[in-house]
């Protein structure tokens, strides 16, 4: 930024009237508290930690291509590393979570040597710290210890090997491992500076600025756009720049926009740049941008959702420059009297190129500060002497000026709103929002209690007891507005008036009012859909049958999209024929199969997304899908597709491939789900529910603006009426993508059944199976899908099953047969009349222990006399059961019959009864048979035939009621 600018959130703009200098700069600082950090998130700008004259260069080595938990790096020769001036390393590490402590390990030795063995350990660092945003209270960066500290998600260490390098090409090895289970551990970072003299008489002045500073949209959101700033103080400086280099070594995927002294300079530099996974650099040539005499600055600023910056360096050689000499201190100070707090900004005036500085504000002894052109605060009164020891490498010299600072001691309170922001920075729709409004008392003393009003432009206006604050301190205090606003896309400003009655006697007046920044109304999509348009994961088939259902993910794994180099454009998963086991005998009803995706930021899917199934391209059936709607991902879409491949499925085995038209685009896959339903007739009986949509969930009070119960997704079953008294068993199975686990609670029917359910493995699906037979209602069930608070960014309810399983009784067994006796060989008709569900029959027809039928109503014919028991087995899915009767089937041996005298024929039986009619055989009964019949029955028929063949009136002997039986049976 040029001398004169002044920064307007993310704009400069040109201040006339006011002259180049480090008077200005001071002033745009104090001015501009939006340039001092990002005030939601926290962090740290870079200051110059390290400056020097050398006769070499300042070498940096920031480049590393593998982001892994384990790396060693050889670093590119050094121009010169026989006098070393001044090293560091530096390391980040990824910790894996933006604020909590997964804590881990990180273990860095080094060899400057270069022969391979890392004889110097330089930290084996516990990184086991919380972070906390600044918006939540916390103070950043945490400090770890003297050489390493945490700012969100990245630890950054930084290591004195000045005395250690004696090779060109020394080697560092950083390793780190897990103590809690989700530490990430991946090496971010492993940057090598070196100041190097190389004989000569030149000279190269650097500076090293280190800091680790965060750009995000949070504080965007919350109103206070932020745009960083690092200072280059060269007003040691005077002449022509010969050459200047400036480097910055930042932590983003994304890289960032940056200004020097004013003016933009690309991303992208001629002088080049290293951009990897999550680091690059950037170099520029700065000569003729570079003021001498005064101090430079370097702006920085987001390109994407957020940009880090820990490191930058300036390298400068002037030309013809003066022999050096002991410095003569002196300095000056932008104000010398105030109330307090006072806060001061001193400017070094010493001549002959000082190297270092010490500053004693109060003349206690004590070094204050080494800083150039330091800040500092007096916070009591009374009148203060100032000291300044400036030095370089032919001596040192003093200034001291004599109750220089006069502090007063301020009048009272003095109340202002700091932040006017509603949670998340987001004002939502359908629901009342809470804003946050802190009130900073800028005074010396306690102020009372008060009120704070907050209006809207669409008619909020409310109040909130604002409480008694300390001097300097800030509180935050929450203000409902109840207003419900129905549709998103209205705008709505919110404005907060501290103590609105002026009740309260303060320094200034003037300053209680603040307007946050304009906010669109958006839905939260964090929240089930159910809060929004009724879109609960909702009954899509239905099966009443005797089977089952399957489901496998197969060989599925979740598949990245295109950031960090890892692009695919095809993706194939196949399941085995003992994923998918049918049983013997069943028929397939329905092949499903579902496919999860994430991260779809250029709407590739449906239409640039394609899939294939056992070889022939499948068009989905359904598409649903999801989005957060703000944030940092806010037009990131996640979804599900479902495809009806029953046409397609195959029992040996089966494969999906997945094809993306761009290769390099951002969609991410989950893991996939084949489920089939088949009907078995050795089954039992099942009602099958099948539901489908896709409902992102995310329960977070401060990030989301979501409770748990607001972060729900509901899956109501309909289609078919249940039978709960005879249900054995109820299977609830739910399919729950993202997330890290254990996570969410599943409840049934309005109860809770279990908590922390759902644990996300290489798929990342979780897949759960609870049974709820015991919370059946004939119709109207329902589970739901809620997200706990604190376990993950995300997670979302997918696909869910529920399979309703009764088990019948055992059938009953029983049979009849026709005719039940006669003569060999005699020929049964059996009948079964069993009772129940019957799938295997098996008949013992004299019962031997011998199957000799397995048909429903079968014939038998029985060869030989006797008297048989026949028993009938019948099974069923609820058990079998035996009838046996005993002595069922009767079979009498054939008489042996002669022909009666004048006759040829034997008698015959014309109708079956055991009792020969047609006595002269003729086939024929007639009265020729009772005329045979009464001239042979009183001799010759009782002494040559079986007397049971003609006793027709059945008492057991031969006479003339024969006779008389077989006329009255011949005359019917």
């Amino acid at each position: 930024m040029k001398r004169g600018d002044i920064i307007t959130g993310e704009k400069f703009v040109r201040k006339p009237g006011v002259r180049n200098g480090a008077v200005a700069i001071l002033l745009l600082l104090c001015l501009v508290p939006g340039i001092m950090a990002d005030d939601y998130v926290g962090g740290d700008p870079p200051v110059t930690v390290q400056t020097g004259t050398v006769s070499g260069g300042l070498y940096v080595d920031a480049t590393l291509d593998f982001f892994g938990s384990e790396v060693n790096k050889t670093f590119s020769d050094i121009p010169d590393a026989s006098d070393i001036a001044w090293a560091r390393l530096y390391v980040v590490v990824y910790c894996g979570t933006m604020q909590s402590n997964y804590d881990g390990r990180a273990t860095v030795s080094f060899d400057g040597d270069g022969d391979g063995t890392f004889e110097t350990p330089l930290g084996r660092e516990e990184l086991n710290v919380e972070y906390v945003y600044e918006y939540d209270g916390g103070t950043t960066p945490v400090v770890v210890n003297d050489h390493c500290n945490r700012v969100t998600s990245d630890y950054l260490m930084w290591y004195n090997v000045t005395s250690l390098i004696s090779s060109r090409a020394p080697k560092a090895r950083v390793a780190t491992t897990k103590v809690h289970s989700s530490f990430d551990g991946r090496i971010k970072m492993l940057t090598l500076f070196v100041a190097y003299n190389d004989g000569d008489s030149d000279k190269v002045r650097y500076w090293v600025n280190q800091g680790h500073d965060v750009d995000s949209f949070f504080t965007d959101d919350a109103g206070n756009p932020y745009a960083g700033m690092t200072t280059f103080d060269l007003t040691g400086l005077s002449g022509r720049v010969e050459s200047a280099t400036l480097l910055v070594n930042h932590l983003a995927s994304t890289d960032g926009t940056y200004a020097w002294n004013g003016d933009a300079i690309p991303a992208d530099p001629p002088d080049g740049n290293y951009q990897g996974v999550y680091f690059g650099t950037n170099t520029w040539n700065v000569t003729s941008q570079v003021l001498t005499g005064d101090v430079n600055d370097l702006t920085y600023d987001r390109n994407a959702s957020f940009y880090k910056i820990p490191l930058a360096t300036l390298e400068v050689v002037m030309e013809g420059e003066p022999p050096v000499d002991i410095p003569v201190a002196g300095f000056t100070a932008d104000t010398i009297s105030g109330t307090a707090p006072l806060t001061v900004h001193f400017t070094d005036l010493s001549t002959n190129t000082p190297t270092s500085w010490a500053w004693d504000f109060d003349t206690d002894g004590t070094v204050d500060s080494s800083d150039r052109n330091p800040i500092h605060t007096y916070y009591n009164a009374g009148t203060c002497t100032v000291k300044l020891t400036a030095s370089n490498s032919c001596g040192s010299d003093e200034e001291i000026k004599v109750d220089y600072i006069t502090v007063t001691a301020a009048p009272a309170c003095d109340l202002t709103p700091s932040l006017v922001n509603p949670d998340t920075g987001n004002v939502f729709a359908k629901e009342p929002n809470r804003v946050r409004i802190n009130v900073k008392n800028n005074g010396l003393e306690f102020s009372p209690e008060t009120e704070v009003r907050l209006t809207s432009t669409d008619g909020v206006d409310v109040r909130e007891i604002v409480p008694a604050i300390a001097a300097g301190a800030i509180v935050p205090v929450y203000v409902i507005d109840p207003t419900i606003r129905t549709t998103e896309g209205g705008i709505v400003t919110y404005t907060a008036i501290v103590d609105p009655d002026d009740m309260v006697s303060e320094t200034d007046e003037a300053n209680n009012a603040k307007a946050g920044t304009a906010k669109t109304v958006k839905f939260n999509g964090y929240k089930g859909k159910r809060y929004w348009d009724d879109s609960d994961v909702t009954t899509k088939k239905t099966f009443d049958l005797r089977g089952g259902i399957l489901h496998s993910s197969g060989d599925s794994a979740y598949m990245a999209g295109g950031i960090g180099r890892s692009g695919w454009s095809s993706y194939t998963v196949t399941w085995t024929s003992g994923d998918l086991p049918l049983p013997e005998g069943a028929t397939l009803q329905e092949a499903r199969l579902y496919v999860p995706y994430t991260w779809d930021d250029t709407s590739q899917i449906p239409d640039h997304l394609d899939i294939t199934f056992n070889g022939i391209t499948a068009a989905p059936q359904n598409h649903y899908q999801d989005r957060s709607n703000f944030g940092g991902y806010p037009n990131h879409d996640y979804g599900l597709l479902t495809y009806d491949v029953t046409g397609l499925f195959n029992p040996s085995g089966n494969s999906a491939v997945i094809s993306k038209d761009d290769v390099n685009t951002n969609v991410a896959m989950y893991g996939l789900t084949l489920a089939v339903v088949y009907a078995d007739p050795d089954a039992t009986r099942k009602q099958i529910f099948l539901n489908e949509e896709f409902d992102l969930l995310g329960a977070d009070a401060t990030g989301y603006a979501t409770t748990p119960g607001e972060a729900t997704a509901y899956v109501p079953f309909s289609g078919m009426t249940i039978d709960p008294g005879d249900a054995v068993a109820a299977k609830l199975v739910t399919f729950v993508p993202s997330g890290n686990g254990p996570e969410g609670d599943l409840l049934f029917n309005g109860a809770t059944i279990a908590s922390r359910v759902w644990d996300n493995g290489i798929t990342q699906v979780a897949v759960d199976t609870h049974d709820v037979v015991t919370s059946l209602l004939p119709s109207g069930n329902e589970a739901a899908i809620r997200s706990t608070s604190g376990s993950t960014p995300v997670m979302a309810a997918s696909h869910a099953f529920l399979i309703i399983e009764y088990i019948d009784a055992a059938p009953v067994a029983d049979f009849e047969a026709e005719p039940r006796s006669g003569e060999a060989p005699l020929t049964v008709r059996f009948t079964d009349t069993s009772t129940g569900y019957i799938t295997h029959l098996a008949w013992d027809f004299d019962n031997d222990g011998t199957t000799d039928s397995t048909d429903e109503s079968p014939d038998h014919e029985y060869a030989l006399s006797g008297t048989y028991t026949v028993k009938l087995t019948v099974t069923g899915p609820g058990g079998s059961d035996d009838e046996v009767k005993t002595d069922y089937i009767t079979v009498t041996a054939v008489p042996a019959l002669s022909p009666l005298p004048g006759y040829t024929n034997l008698p015959q039986d014309p109708d079956g009864d055991g009792l020969f009619e047609d006595v002269n055989g003729d086939s024929i009964f007639s009265f020729g048979d009772i005329r045979t019949f009464f001239e042979y029955y009183d001799a010759w028929i009782p002494a040559n035939e079986p007397g049971e063949c003609f006793d027709y009136d059945n008492n057991s002997m031969i006479g003339f009621g024969d006779v008389r039986a077989l006329f009255t049976e011949w005359g019917t």
